[in-house]
């Protein structure tokens, strides 16, 4: 019996596509596993393509490589940096005044595209296509980023990307955890830029803060020829000897001297980094009380009237000098208040309104101040370490309800926004992660995005450490906050058959079981602190910078808080200063880091004694 010829054409190319590896299927969708980066680009974006490179080699199970722009290639994903006279077609779909912003092309066979006019953009559109793509990085370090398995990185899109703020900013009481004993290298604080750049943190805005002190230092020695300059308070002119002292704002060889340096500052910023499309100096007072009491200054109004009026004399001279020149302050402190007076145009208030002001409610002094400024920022602590030492956080401070309160700054109409937190994994982590995905995009869905951080970090143990979380932030207890943690570490002692054959998820629980004996140490010592007991704190401190690369705690408030605030701060300050770290009789050497084993037994062992 013959087969007819073309039934067998149809069997040979079905037996051909199923010889077919889905690997090599998948080569022809992989844009000819090219970056493909022009002129100038890659030098300025160097570090954001090789991270585009790993991740796509690693997503992907195949090497991409970096190649420099060729006519000749019509495949690839494409990095175009832009210029405004070469590429000035560009200019009608992209605002150059806006570094955040980059136009993301694609048409999901041949390319992938990526342009903008700054290193800023172009650096947003790497991290907004691999985001598109189903990467996230949740927490720092690779132990928390999540990677897809891809066989296609192409996408059909044509989009113009920019952030909702301006400014998305974060940093820790302290700054970074660094520490040149523990960590010579300063890979935590590598790892913590790096998440912030992957999350597209920054902006287009630098707002700086207290700026009184530097600009007394600087002239001091005009000060000393004229000591009138300084605050008149109880009778007397402040002492020339420190940089929170306050001036006497109605001075006018003092608004003079302030108007010529911050002039000065300006103009040197200008010239350090020309063709910025916002130039931003601080002109905020140095932080506390003392403001002068002088009958001039008090003709002049409140405080915040003598602040303001400063801040505008600085204003209206940085207007002579470029439309782009802005000065910036808080609305903070006993200058909280809206001014008796009209701000100029270039004068951005960044507003305070959750802490260390005693002037209104937050919600009457968004109201009072949108009345006033068209330039208006939030400043905002979230989970202060110094105050909270990394407990968790409740309240309007649980992740999703932090959530809402950004949502209601967007709808204030603010334009950025700055958070003093803490470099903790384990108190302000999640919180932090969600803040650079409203920030960015304001209608994201948060409750998926929570969703989806536990599926995709935790796995078959999402819903278990879920719940102890929740356990940590719903706790009314005001007495005793070990009894949610002893629940919720038995939670979690519950999944240890979880991470068996799965050497990430034990890694990550690990983590956070660390976070917990933390805690743990932390309730003890607090309950049992006794004046004398050096072996308490040297047992916390051990601990916290033994499990310094976990991230989970920000050990820097711990240090300073046991210097400041606790029973025995002299034997703190002489074995763990954080600041000062090499210095004899520091005991940060003789620290070493607490390996997997030894937390996971360290764990287990508190579970058993509190059951």
């Amino acid at each position: 019996m013959l087969i007819p010829l073309p039934l067998v054409k149809f069997c040979a190319l079905i037996l051909f596509l199923f010889a077919l590896t889905p690997s090599s299927m998948a080569l022809d969708r992989l844009l000819g596993k090219k970056i493909v980066v022009n002129e100038g680009a890659y030098n300025m974006v160097k570090d954001a393509t090789e991270d585009l490179r790993a991740h796509l080699s690693e997503a992907c199970g195949v090497n991409f490589t970096i190649e420099k722009q060729d006519s000749s290639i019509t495949t690839g994903i494409f990095l175009n940096l832009l210029y405004p006279r070469k590429d000035s077609a560009y200019l009608k779909r992209l605002d150059i005044d806006n570094q955040d912003v980059f136009l993301l092309e694609g048409d999901g066979k041949r390319f992938v595209k990526i342009s903008a006019f700054s290193k800023q953009g172009l650096v947003n559109g790497i991290y907004t296509y691999l985001d598109r793509l189903g990467f996230r990085w949740y927490y720092p370090g690779e132990l928390w980023k999540y990677v897809p398995k891809l066989m296609d990185v192409g996408i059909s899109i044509d989009t113009i990307e920019k952030p909702d703020f301006v400014l998305r900013a974060f940093f820790g009481t302290f700054g970074t955890p660094r520490n040149r004993v523990i960590d010579k290298n300063a890979i935590v604080d590598r790892e913590w830029n790096l998440w912030s750049v992957r999350n597209r943190l920054g902006g287009t805005y630098s707002l700086k803060g207290h700026a009184w002190g530097d600009f007394f230092w600087r002239n001091i020695q005009t000060f000393l020829k004229h000591p009138e300059y300084a605050a008149l308070v109880n009778g007397k002119r402040s002492e020339l000897n420190s940089g929170g002292i306050k001036f006497c704002t109605s001075n006018k060889g003092l608004q003079e001297l302030f108007v010529q340096d911050r002039v000065a500052e300006l103009k040197k910023n200008m010239n350090d980094i020309p063709n910025r499309p916002v130039y931003t100096v601080s002109v905020e007072p140095s932080d506390g009380e003392g403001f002068c009491e002088c009958d001039e200054c008090r003709k002049l109004g409140t405080i915040s009237t003598r602040v303001f009026l400063l801040a505008n004399l600085v204003a209206k001279e940085f207007q002579k000098v470029s439309p782009k020149a802005f000065v910036n302050l808080y609305a903070y402190n006993k200058h909280a208040a809206p001014p008796d007076i009209a701000l100029e145009p270039n004068v951005i208030v960044q507003i305070i309104p959750y802490g260390y002001q005693d002037y209104t409610s937050p919600e009457v002094m968004f109201k009072e101040w949108k009345l006033k400024c068209n330039h208006l920022f939030v400043y905002d602590y979230y989970g202060l370490p110094i105050l909270n030492l990394d407990k968790p956080l409740q309240g309007s401070l649980t992740p999703i309800e932090f959530a809402n309160r950004i949502r209601f700054w967007h709808d204030q109409g603010i334009k950025g926004i700055t958070l003093e937190s803490s470099y903790s994994i384990g108190a302000t982590g999640l919180g932090l992660y969600l803040f650079s995905r409203l920030s960015w995009n304001i209608n994201t869905n948060v409750e998926r995005e929570v969703s989806e951080f536990y599926q995709k970090i935790y796995g078959n143990a999402a819903g278990k450490v879920r719940q102890a979380q929740s356990a940590l932030e719903t706790d009314t207890n005001l007495i005793d906050k070990r009894i949610s943690l002893h629940l919720a570490s038995r939670i979690i002692d519950s999944q240890e058959t979880a991470t068996q054959n799965d050497t990430i998820l034990g890694a990550r629980l690990t983590s956070y079981k660390a976070y917990l004996l933390y805690l743990n140490f932390l309730y003890d010592f607090q309950r049992n602190e006794i004046t004398e007991d050096t072996t308490a704190i040297d047992r916390l401190m051990t601990f916290v910078y033994g499990t310094f690369f976990l991230k989970m705690v920000h050990p820097f408030p711990v240090s300073e808080w046991l210097k400041n605030y606790g029973a025995n701060p002299e034997y703190a300050k002489r074995c763990w200063d954080t600041f000062n770290p090499t210095k004899k009789g520091m005991k940060f050497s003789s620290v070493r880091q607490w390996r997997k084993e030894e937390i996971d037994a360290a764990f287990r062992e508190s579970v058993t004694r509190t059951d």
